[in-house]
């Protein structure tokens, strides 16, 4: 089960947004990880899904925090830990782990001319073309360093979280489409220079 895991091999994450180490992320967008294995996700899920509503909570999750004031235990044994001692965020991530089944999926790429009649022999048959996700819904905020953890999710409530994987990143200064947006201010009737026309001159078609 998912309290027995107390590693996973890197080789199995195939892409993490954004990149480590990266000094330009937009605010507006959702960090994530993607892994080659399309059951990673969900393999060692506690408990049964919620078949009324289609749910699966996945065994990981992802949470993200300021780098500044995180406590790191890197000699914690059987896996480096991460401690929380603020009551809102705590909070914040109870929230996170009870929609954590609304934030891990599976994205299959393939033709659209081919029919697929069976999802779960295409992908048998074809892995390559399929990948899982889990992905952070924290929002962001600009011109901030942050620490992105890979952590179980039955023991992100915890106040010590281990956690499998960090990379650090940093957000640009307000170059989001958002903050852009949100500097826009309407024109005045007196600023809108509107091109005056003659009709009586105006001319005619031939």
């Amino acid at each position: 089960g998912a309290a027995n895991v107390e590693g996973i091999n890197e080789a199995a994450i195939i892409k993490r947004f954004p990149a480590a180490d990266t000094l330009e992320m937009l605010a507006g967008d959702l960090v994530y990880l993607e892994f080659y294995e399309e059951d990673l996700p969900w393999r060692y899920t506690i408990g049964q899904p919620d078949l009324e509503d289609n749910r699966l909570s996945p065994w990981l999750m992802l949470l993200v925090f300021k780098e500044e004031g995180i406590q790191e235990n890197f000699r914690s044994l059987p896996m480096p830990t991460i401690r929380i001692s603020d009551n809102a965020l705590k909070e914040d991530i109870e929230q996170q782990a009870r929609e954590a089944w609304a934030f891990a999926h599976v994205q299959l790429n393939w033709n659209e001319e081919e029919q697929i009649e069976d999802e779960g022999a295409y992908i048998k048959a074809n892995p390559d073309y399929c990948v899982s996700r889990v992905l952070c819904p924290r929002r962001l905020r600009p011109s901030t360093n942050y620490v992105a953890f890979l952590v179980p999710t039955h023991a992100a409530t915890r106040a010590e979280i281990p956690y499998y994987h960090r990379w650090t990143f940093s957000t640009a200064a307000d170059a989001d489409f958002e903050s852009m947006a949100r500097r826009l201010s309407p024109l005045t009737a007196e600023e809108i220079a509107l091109p005056q026309i003659d009709a009586i001159e105006a001319g005619s078609r031939e």
